[in-house]
């Protein structure tokens, strides 16, 4: 897959801390548009090469997130047969349940069978769950959108200052009429009245 020099020089920097084990974490952050799974789906072809033996945990917050990511490492027709694709909550914790069978609560699991474990949309993580991500001691590439808002109710916002940036926008993603209003949102900090595509009708 081809990558921008941009994404090319992230990408070098996120081998050389696999490499140096020296660090458990590493945060990258990316508006809309700048290729953040592209990188990502890079990695991982690169270390199908340098450690075939690796698996790999994708994990994002929510459901939905959960399910635009493994839509968008589809489209890479990445081979994924080792890895999983989860939400977090699934991956780190065992559920508790009452006496109805009702989930009542969740108990972090001891361990979990990965090498590596990506987070995405890692701007939703609130300051308890990083603490039990990294109890887990497997390296962590936290990826997220650094134009985000934090969690609500939750004064830590891991993507506030990533290690790691993509900030130009591809052509591609440029035409996209959402990738546009997160842009004037972002810069403008408001969003005009006015048609963002040829489908839509005039929105605030």
């Amino acid at each position: 897959m081809p990558l921008s020099m941009e994404q090319k020089n992230v990408l070098r920097d996120i081998a050389a801390w696999l490499s140096s084990g020296r660090q458990q974490t590493l945060t990258l952050g990316g508006y809309a548009g700048t290729g953040k799974t592209t990188v990502v789906a890079a990695l991982r072809l690169l270390l199908k090469k340098q450690r075939p033996n690796w698996r790999v945990a994708f994990a994002a917050y929510t459901g939905k997130a959960t399910q635009v990511l493994a839509e968008k490492l589809a489209r890479t027709k990445l081979e994924l047969s080792k890895d999983t694709i989860s939400t977090l909550h699934s991956l780190l914790y065992e559920p508790l349940t009452g006496p109805s069978g009702r989930i009542t609560g969740w108990n972090r699991k001891n361990t979990i069978p990965y090498d590596l474990l990506i987070v995405d949309e890692a701007s939703m993580l609130t300051r308890e769950m990083w603490q039990d991500i990294k109890g887990f001691g497997v390296p962590v590439l936290a990826v997220g959108d650094h134009g985000q808002l934090p969690p609500i109710g939750d004064n830590f916002d891991l993507m506030k200052a990533p290690q790691l940036r993509l900030t130009t926008i591809h052509r591609q993603a440029e035409e996209s009429p959402i990738i546009h209003v997160a842009t004037l949102a972002r810069e403008q900090g408001h969003i005009p009245v006015e048609k963002f595509g040829p489908k839509s009708e005039s929105m605030i």
